[in-house]
């Protein structure tokens, strides 16, 4: 654990994000939080922030910013969002189920403190989800989940080093990906993702690695991109199976899992993380009191992936001991 933290913080940096906000963001900020006062959603500061940001190349960059925000509350309480998150944690079985057929998790932060989310799409399989009775509209939910994951985590990053953190680092690992995954059970809801993060977390990516890209996801790719905003496409970074050295540019290797060609062991790992209810619930309690070049074949990948999960299924309990590591 130790050796962990020694390798982040000798190569810390400060998230980009946190830098001061500059005249024009603030007087944006300023109008913003005039729009909104007096209506019943509780925004925080680092939400006007993010907004405030989010659309700077925009020409109307007030009304959209504006839009942008009224959109994204309305859509919270539309789907009420806490109830989604909890019902969905909440229901073990069925999310390990899913989680299984669909690989995903949290493992470390890069360089500037951002956490770092790993999706083992390639890895992803339609049928089966079908066949458990999962739906386009369960596959949403679950990444409605996993984002709030994301932000009640980047909340505490935020917290415990007193620095603004609102974006992420995002592997996607396409080892795998085939015919089963051009189909429209797999690309409907892969479209509704990404306009569902782009739409209503804005801002929030720093940089995506989609690696172990075979030639076939690259060809899938010149469609997918046109479903991707121009400014966070140019945080996309498509790469084959040599991507470890272009990944430790953001990444310290002790924060990147050994099957990625990193130094964090998956069998000594304590900074893998999978997001239980119990887990989710403290933290969220916590932030209230507080104010690659491995070529492995999928089938290997898939049973390490497996032992992730499995790992951290045995870590219910209630100690912050993961965050402890995780921040440093």
């Amino acid at each position: 654990m130790a050796e962990v933290e020694e390798k982040h913080d000798e190569n810390e940096a400060e998230p980009e994000e946190s830098a001061d906000l500059t005249e024009v963001e603030q007087e944006l900020i300023d109008k913003l939080k005039r729009e909104f006062e007096g209506k019943e959603w509780e925004i925080s500061d680092d939400l006007y922030v993010r907004f405030a940001r989010a659309f700077a190349t925009e020409e109307n960059r007030d009304q959209v910013t504006i839009e942008a925000l009224d959109a994204a509350m309305k859509w919270r309480d539309e789907i009420k969002i806490d109830e989604l998150v909890e019902r969905r944690l909440g229901d073990v079985e069925r999310h390990e189920s899913y989680a299984k057929n669909w690989p995903f998790y949290f493992h470390g932060v890069d360089r500037q403190g951002h956490p770092v989310w790993i999706e083992q799409m390639g890895l992803a399989e339609p049928s089966e989800l079908i066949k458990l009775g999962f739906t386009g509209d369960d596959v949403l939910d679950f990444h409605v989940v996993a984002q709030e994951q994301n932000e009640k985590l980047k909340e505490e990053l935020s917290k415990k080093r007193n620095l603004l953190t609102y974006q992420h680092v995002a592997i996607i690992d396409m080892q795998g990906f085939g015919k089963k995954h051009m189909s429209k059970q797999f690309l409907t809801p892969a479209k509704q993702c990404i306009e569902m993060l782009q739409t209503y977390y804005p801002g929030t990516l720093y940089r995506m690695y989609i690696v172990n890209a075979p030639s076939v996801f690259r060809k899938v790719w010149t469609v997918v991109k046109r479903w991707i905003d121009p400014v966070a496409a140019t945080k996309i970074r498509v790469l084959g199976e040599d991507f470890i050295e272009i990944m430790k540019e953001d990444i310290n290797p002790s924060n990147i899992p050994e099957i990625y060609g990193g130094n964090c062991l998956i069998e000594d790992c304590t900074c893998t993380e999978w997001m239980t209810y119990t887990k989710y619930k403290k933290l969220q309690q916590t932030n209230a009191e507080l104010g690659g070049g491995r070529k492995n074949s999928p089938r290997k990948i898939r049973k390490q992936s497996l032992r992730i999960l499995m790992m951290s299924w045995k870590t219910l309990s209630d100690d912050l001991q993961f965050y402890h590591v995780l921040l440093g």
